[in-house]
């Protein structure tokens, strides 16, 4: 699995990223071939090698033609990504979960409804550049894990759309709640990290502060800001890190799994076990629900599945198509799991299968399917307690058993 790490000392804006991504290896030209596929026109991007600093880095700047963008809502936005199908659905997920935390954001902080939302500076084509492109070039670089330092936001004053405001600006202050940030004093009255850079860092990373797991640093890269700040390196690097798959030296497999999850407060629970179903059919490995309360302050479910990523798109249809939910969050996660085989063995009532789970090539847990045991025990008119007690003494002779060979007989 392949992680990455944002170092954004001097803030971060969409531009940045982008710089910093093409550096590391994905090329322009392929990034404006996946652009391609999103229905906007008006725009190119341009390519040049700068210093910060004196630090050689990658300014990606785009540039809009002479027509005047529109002020977008988010659900122009959505219908934009969305229907950009060529795309990578992880891809369009995750852009339009930045521009729902960019609403959301917004809206706090001018007291709206988020469909409410005018997008003035993050609505314009330059955005939607950014935030498609950066999930389009971490899609090209195979990167699922994300980490990042604290985040430079500058100090002083910013122009936007509503007027001169502090920096952060409002939405940037909302974006980062409980993130790590340092004002940086010495870089001068300047805003360091934008709106659009905030929303998608957010949305990426899962460990703040958090060291790179041991891997090869495959590439790095460094993105330059727009401006040139003296005295301070307005620039962003990231480090990408490749583990390995395969057997840890805690004697457990690692494999990568993609993780989806959205909260609703409309769902009726009675319909969870034909949804449950229905999701393991289309391919997920586990689904459960935790109850909670929403914003709102109704109760509300947490609706959680794990599935295989090749499966991730016939699970996220399940989800939108059977529970009411109108959003999802998205990510690839590792996973730690023990190496497991399947034997047979002969109880009272017939055949049960046994799952063996294994720890440092010996058998730790020996455990009968519920489904065979539940089978038997209705065809049978009989206890399923007592069968799966009967089961698990048969299958008790395998704890501590050693696999010769992975994959071969039980010795």
């Amino acid at each position: 699995m392949r992680y990455i790490r944002f170092d954004p000392v001097s803030g971060i804006a969409g531009n940045m990223i982008l710089g910093a991504l093409t550096d590391a290896g994905v090329s322009t030209d392929d990034l404006r071939e996946d652009l391609s596929a999103l229905d906007l026109t008006g725009w190119s991007m341009t390519e040049e090698r700068v210093s910060r600093g004196g630090i050689d880095c990658n300014l990606i700047q785009v540039v809009r033609d002479e027509v005047e963008q529109p002020a977008r809502h988010l659900s122009q936005i959505e219908r934009i990504i969305g229907e950009a199908h060529t795309l990578d659905e992880w891809v369009r997920t995750g852009s339009i979960e930045v521009f729902r935390r960019l609403a959301v954001a917004e809206a706090r902080a001018h007291g709206i409804d988020p469909q409410d939302v005018h997008f003035h500076e993050v609505g314009a084509v330059d955005a939607l550049i950014d935030v498609v492109g950066t999930f389009c070039a971490l899609y090209r670089l195979g990167v699922r894990g994300f980490l990042s330092g604290p985040v430079g936001i500058g100090s002083g004053t910013v122009q936007c759309a509503h007027g001169v405001l502090p920096v952060p600006a409002p939405a940037t202050a909302e974006l980062l709640r409980e993130v790590p940030v340092a004002e940086l004093p010495e870089a001068g009255p300047v805003e360091l990290t934008t709106p659009t850079g905030a929303a998608i860092l957010v949305s990426l990373v899962e460990d703040w502060g958090g060291r790179l797991p041991t891997g090869r640093l495959v590439a790095s890269g460094m993105g330059a800001g727009s401006r040139d700040n003296p005295g301070f390196p307005n620039l962003l690097r990231v480090l990408i890190v490749h583990e390995e798959d395969g057997v840890s030296s805690s004697g457990t497999e690692s494999d990568r799994t993609t993780e989806l999850r959205t909260v609703v407060d409309d769902l009726d629970s009675r319909t969870w076990p034909d949804l449950s179903r229905r999701l393991l059919d289309a391919g997920a490995i586990d689904c459960y629900t935790l109850a909670g309360t929403g914003r709102k302050g109704r109760p509300c479910l947490e609706i959680v599945v794990l599935a295989e990523p090749a499966n991730t798109g016939g699970v996220s249809r399940v989800l939108f198509e059977e529970s009411t939910t109108i959003g999802l969050r998205v990510r690839e996660t590792a996973r730690a799991v023990l190496p497991r085989e399947s034997v047979e063995v002969a109880t009272s009532l017939g055949t049960v299968r046994v799952k063996l789970a294994f720890l440092d090539g010996k058998v730790i847990s020996a455990e009968p399917e519920l489904e065979d045991c539940s089978r038997l025990a209705a065809e049978a008119g009989a206890s399923l307690r007592a069968l799966l007690r009967e089961a698990r003494q048969i299958a008790a002779v395998y704890i501590g058993s050693e696999r010769t060979d992975p994959g071969g007989e039980i010795g």
